[in-house]
């Protein structure tokens, strides 16, 4: 799971409802849809989307994702996850450090989640981007940089599941040969998507304190 929490860039830059570029469908199969397009932040990287449905409930997938004190058992490849400060109900920094190939440097990251909730239509979406915060710690990894992460999360086509659609705009910086991170970044939604599978089935997950005001109407 490379690049599977890569964040931040300028709040200039346009979000995938303003852009132009269009989806191209990589692979398929009855359980996972495998996208890409052209990123913003380089016409030289693509942004990925996987999509998928789950055998969970939309509020329990969500508390998988955003469970801080179980997100090592999925997201394997992370390192030194810590809050760095609590914004309000539903919005959060976050510090995570990267465990990458030994060939690549590792990297780091600090990023700001938004959560939104819609009970009528019982969609949650989880938006992420880099920021800077002067109580992110600094390190000698390099600091990726992503345009947009986003997870939607709404009910599935059967009772029981839920539609997860995620979707990921990276740039890890550095020197890494871009072809070599599209090659990379290419498995994280099919990664992604197994392993919160597998994660979710053990019943393990629990909401933080914080975002437990947002979901109490859902």
């Amino acid at each position: 799971l490379l690049f599977c929490v890569l964040l931040a860039i300028s709040c200039a830059r346009p979000t995938w409802a303003e852009e132009t570029f269009t989806w191209e469908l990589l692979s398929k199969n009855a359980e996972f849809e495998l996208f890409r397009k052209v990123s913003s932040a380089s016409s030289d990287l693509f942004a990925f989307r996987g999509i998928g449905i789950l055998r969970a409930s939309p509020v329990e997938v969500a508390t998988g994702i955003l469970d801080r004190t179980h997100r090592a058992e999925w997201m394997r490849d992370i390192r030194n996850l810590r809050t760095v400060r609590i914004l309000s109900p539903g919005r959060f920094v976050e510090y995570s450090g990267v465990k990458t190939p030994f060939v690549v440097k590792n990297r780091d990251f600090v990023i700001q989640t938004d959560v939104k909730v819609e009970p009528a239509s019982r969609t949650i979406t989880i938006i992420t981007k880099s920021v800077t915060d002067p109580e992110a710690p600094e390190t000698s990894w390099i600091r990726g940089e992503l345009t947009e992460g986003r997870f939607v999360i709404e009910p599935g086509p059967y009772a029981g599941t839920t539609k997860l659609t995620a979707d990921m705009d990276v740039d890890p910086k550095g020197t890494v040969p871009k072809w070599i991170v599209n090659h990379f970044q290419k498995n994280w939604p099919t990664v992604m998507f197994y392993s919160l599978r597998n994660f979710l089935a053990k019943k393990t997950a629990t909401l933080p304190e914080d975002l437990k005001p947002v979901f109490a109407l859902f």
